[in-house]
């Protein structure tokens, strides 16, 4: 049988009571306070039994029905952690495909919807744009249906493009055909990605079960070692500063205890810059000492957020924003967001730079928000007379071949140093807050300023 078949056959022969239905949150408070008391009433880490309360809280909270259940018997934790871990890498493997094929289906419409602004191109190349538009739109709607449904629509159709001669617009063309060629790349990345059975991956897993076993355990043991080693010393990391506190400051239920209730009575106001980097942890310890977030003020940018390799979480962040009425439309004690959008350090072409690139590339999908115009900047200074553009540098990073894996540091150092060289020997002109032009003049390795007697007024 199936391997998630058979986990989910186990958990119904288990003592498996199914969820109420959503929106009772009486009952949705025992599911919750009753997996709190497995975990904490088991005391081996490593046990089926507590990670499996562990996962279906995990459940619980993300609201997915349909492994969560009040189970009482090992069997049935055993059944749930092996069904979850499955469901997760796939559920991982299909979203990663279903954004791929949105946006290269969007991609292909876009392009069959510029070649027809040439009757000759479009006659050429908008059927061919048009079957592979809509073969990656179904790819993209049958991921939702499961991994092995995905699959029968693969390999993605690329219909031969029509012989076209004498482009009344080469630069289109080429274009066209550019991005058709990077979006065959990526479908042939998507069918190997889906390139087995939903039964064949799932033997695959239980024969590496064995060595991800015995991975899991020496991390386990390197663990206690650690701990043990930290505990003679006398001695706490990063990571075990913040989770001590969190254990002091929250109970079970992750309400705030007696001495965090306490320590919120010294503070009238709680701010916390770079909120976009906090974790879970962080988060958990902001609230317990925040009379419930009701004297927390929060600053923060998700385009700002670089600490994920330190488990930052930017959703944080995100979901308050997302939540938080705007404050003049704010309900009394009701949490409000702030937009603080003016920038006064940069110019406006700068800032329209930045606005327009953080338009073309960032999503709700590709960054966690929308850059719409409640998240783009704005000019909050005035500066006198005009100044070029920014310049975007794009380096090309792709490997030559399969095996080639260029140096992208190198490649960078190249890009800047190529612009440097171009720049040899022009003037850049600059004015100071008196209206005074100070011109400076490069010319091979000297670099002299022209000021004083050669300053000019503006």
């Amino acid at each position: 049988m199936h391997f998630l078949m058979q986990a989910q056959d186990d958990i119904r022969k288990a003592a498996v009571i199914p969820p109420c239905a959503h929106g009772v949150g009486k009952q949705q408070k025992f599911r919750r306070r009753l997996f709190i008391r497995r975990i904490h009433d088991t005391a081996d880490d490593t046990s089926p039994y507590r990670l499996g309360a562990i996962l279906l809280y995990d459940l619980e909270l993300r609201r997915q029905p349909r492994l969560m259940a009040v189970f009482t018997q090992k069997r049935c934790a055993k059944a749930v952690y092996r069904a979850y871990l499955c469901l997760l890498a796939q559920q991982e493997i299909l979203n990663s495909v279903t954004a791929s094929a949105e946006f290269w289906a969007q991609a292909m419409e876009d392009a069959a919807q510029k070649a027809y602004t040439s009757e000759k191109i479009g006659a050429a190349y908008g059927e061919s744009l048009s079957a592979t538009a809509l073969g990656l739109r179904d790819l993209a709607r049958s991921s939702a249906e499961g991994w092995d449904r995905a699959r029968q629509f693969l390999p993605i159709e690329f219909p031969k493009l029509k012989s076209l001669r004498n482009s009344p617009d080469p630069e289109l063309s080429e274009h066209i055909k550019a991005l058709r060629d990077s979006c065959k790349k990526a479908a042939g990345k998507l069918a190997d990605m889906l390139s087995a059975s939903e039964e064949k991956l799932a033997s695959d897993m239980q024969k590496t079960a064995p060595a991800m076993r015995a991975l899991l355990e020496l991390t386990l043991d390197f663990d206690k070692a650690y701990a043990a080693e930290k505990k003679r010393r006398a001695e706490v990391d990063f990571a075990d500063l913040e989770h001590f506190t969190a254990r002091l400051l929250t109970d079970e239920a992750g309400e705030p205890t007696a001495l965090a209730r306490e320590l919120s009575q010294r503070y009238t106001e709680i701010m916390v810059d770079e909120y976009q980097d906090v974790n879970r942890v962080q988060d958990a310890i902001f609230r317990a000492v925040s009379k419930d977030g009701t004297n927390l003020f929060m600053v923060g940018d998700v385009k700002q957020s670089i600490y994920r390799f330190r488990l930052a979480d930017p959703t944080i962040f995100t979901e308050k924003y997302l939540s938080y009425a705007d404050l003049d439309a704010a309900q009394e004690n009701e949490p409000v967001r702030i937009m603080l959008q003016e920038n006064f350090r940069s110019r406006g072409e700068v800032i329209e730079g930045a606005n327009h690139v953080f338009r073309t590339c960032m999503s709700a999908k590709l960054g966690e928000i929308d850059y719409d115009e409640n998240a783009e900047l704005r000019c909050g200074a005035d500066y006198d007379g005009a100044v070029p553009k920014p310049e975007l540098v794009l380096v090309d990073v792709t490997a030559d071949g399969e095996d080639d894996s260029p140096d992208k540091t190198a490649l960078e150092a190249q890009a800047v140093a190529e612009k440097i060289h171009a720049l040899m020997g022009a003037v850049l002109c600059v004015f100071n807050e008196c209206g005074v032009k100070i011109a400076f003049l490069v010319g091979g390795s000297n670099l002299r300023q022209l000021i004083g007697a050669k300053a000019e007024k503006r």
